[in-house]
């Protein structure tokens, strides 16, 4: 009942901030099973409150910590079930001294390596192509101290914070490069720096599979963090992590829904807003989150992209139907 007044309450929020909210492809989420709800994170608080709003289903969305203690937001947080997880970034320290970013070439073997293993465990997945490593050198720094490999440094101006593969020295890191975007820029000017400590997220990842073992559904935004790009960060390994878990330790095979969020004039009265769900995956077998956005502030032109986007899909793709995806999540099984 409480969850249901919130939600109603959000509802009116949400109708008079916006003057249209289209909602696409709802009837493809599972109506009852567990389920992992994926969705691109564009507006902060408004992006859950939009999901809670739109969806039938009644979900528990993964938090910031620091959110979930504030005022208000944290009371209506708990009774939607929320379950706050405690980010590095939170608890970020500055580090001595300063850094600069150089891109480390690979020799002949590492790159022989990397094209076996895509021809090997490929399987007509797109992998990574960012599959790079990165050399930070420092200024009067002290990294053996201060980090460890698996915690991250966050230079001012980086749109990610950079996970730390190799500790060689005081003054030299190896970065691992896959979670970093395309567009990343080195830069040889030494920068001052942020340590973000690795976060140990055991319990978060009880709580969650407790709630997918008993039927729930979940809501993550795997970003990691709000932003305003028209493009998604790099996103992190939870929910490949959650639904993996969730089969090694229950035998659930969790369907995994990917929820697109794209705001028209977001940031001004009356504006519109689409959301997007796309057919359940399982594991290897997703849509990119990519496929749900589209980077025109042009409601007419987003429009006509959807529309003729959901009549390009070909008449021979054979597509199961939702409830027959969630018994066979609930189930365990597989889907011929």
């Amino acid at each position: 009942m409480l969850y249901f007044s919130v939600k109603t309450f959000f509802h009116s929020i949400l109708s008079i901030f916006f003057r249209h909210v289209e909602i696409v492809g709802v009837q493809k989420i599972p109506t009852f099973g567990p389920c992992i709800f994926s969705v691109n994170h564009a507006n902060q608080f408004v992006d859950a409150v939009m999901l809670v709003c739109t969806c039938q289903r009644q979900a528990s969305y993964l938090m910031a910590e620091t959110s979930y203690k504030r005022r208000v937001i944290g009371d209506l947080a708990w009774a939607l079930g929320v379950v706050p997880v405690k980010r590095p970034q939170d608890s970020a320290i500055k580090g001595t001294g300063s850094v600069s970013i150089t891109l480390v070439e690979k020799n002949p073997e590492e790159q022989e390596n990397d094209d076996a293993f895509q021809e090997d465990y490929g399987g007509g997945i797109a992998l990574d192509d960012n599959n790079k490593s990165y050399m930070a050198n420092g200024i009067n720094t002290a990294f053996t101290k201060e980090l460890q490999a698996g915690d991250k440094i966050r230079p001012p101006g980086t749109p990610a914070a950079l996970k730390i593969k190799e500790i060689v020295n005081d003054t030299t890191l190896i970065i691992d490069g896959r979670m970093l975007p395309d567009d990343f820029e080195t830069f040889k000017d030494p920068k001052p720096f942020d340590i973000l400590k690795r976060v140990d997220q055991k319990q978060v990842y009880e709580k969650v599979l407790e709630k997918l073992a008993s039927g729930g559904a979940i809501g993550i935004f795997p970003e990691g963090g709000s932003h305003d790009r028209t493009s998604l960060l790099p996103l992190k390994v939870g929910v490949a992590l959650i639904a993996y878990s969730a089969l090694e330790k229950d035998g659930i095979n969790v369907p995994v829904v990917p929820v697109g969020l794209n705001y028209f004039k977001a940031h001004r009265w009356r504006g519109r807003a689409v959301v997007e769900v796309r057919i359940v995956c399982f594991c290897f077998n997703c849509y990119s989150c990519n496929s749900l956005l589209t980077d025109s502030n042009d409601f007419s032109l987003a429009n006509l992209f959807l529309s003729t986007h959901r009549h390009w899909v070909t008449t021979k793709q054979v597509v199961p139907s939702v409830e027959r995806c969630a018994m066979s999540s609930w189930t365990g099984s597989k889907i011929a």
